[in-house]
């Protein structure tokens, strides 16, 4: 129940510490989580991780400010990585000059913008690569779920983002430029996903 959570990255460091990440990767509104309706679920016997995600989504249905929230299985959290790795060095090294401005963005135009990771690889990979990268991380992340609006606030950005079918409702590091980023790109490389998804060996 904090703003920007489900990251790639920080599922990735979480793989050996719990089976599931139940998170959102924009900003969480102020209400906050329905404690009371989640909490139970996790010790009813015959709920399981949609019937949590469920009380989350439901209490901020017929609210205007909409809650995006996904989970991933951090089983496969090593595979998506295996699968990402392939492909970083190909498409995301120093040399290539991807644009992003098209992706969805949990802080718009606030660099690193926390870009919603399915959509910046369907956006740059091709077909065939980006259908073997979205097997390993449809694996990873089995549900995602955004309430009635589908309209989530970015104080960050002070402006809404509207969610689409197609969001992975997980957010990733793309570095972009290593003089203007400098400081993020150097927080960036000490994380276990940096070296796991290939991006040490991508130049970044």
């Amino acid at each position: 129940d904090a703003c920007f959570m489900q990251s790639v990255e920080v599922a990735y460091a979480l793989r050996d510490a719990v089976e599931w990440v139940i998170a959102s990767p924009a900003e969480i509104p102020a209400y906050g989580a329905p404690y009371d309706k989640v909490v139970p679920e996790f010790f009813n016997p015959s709920s399981g991780i949609e019937d949590i995600m469920y009380e989350y989504k439901k209490s901020y249905d017929d609210r205007e400010y909409a809650a995006l929230i996904s989970a991933v299985n951090t089983s496969y959290m090593q595979e998506l990585a295996d699968v990402t790795c392939r492909y970083v060095e190909e498409y995301f090294n120093t040399n290539s000059a991807n644009n992003y401005s098209a992706c969805l963005a949990y802080v718009p135009g606030k660099a690193p913008a926390y870009y919603d990771m399915n959509l910046v690889m369907k956006k740059i990979l091709d077909e065939y690569d980006y259908a073997e990268w979205k097997a390993a991380f449809d694996k990873a992340v089995p549900y995602s779920m955004v309430s009635n609006s589908r309209m989530v606030w970015s104080q960050k950005a002070y402006e809404w983002v509207e969610i689409g079918d197609d969001c992975g409702a997980v957010s990733a590091y793309f570095p972009q430029d290593k003089t203007i980023n400098r400081t993020s790109n150097a927080d960036f490389r000490t994380t276990e996903w940096y070296r796991a998804a290939g991006w040490d060996e991508a130049g970044w």
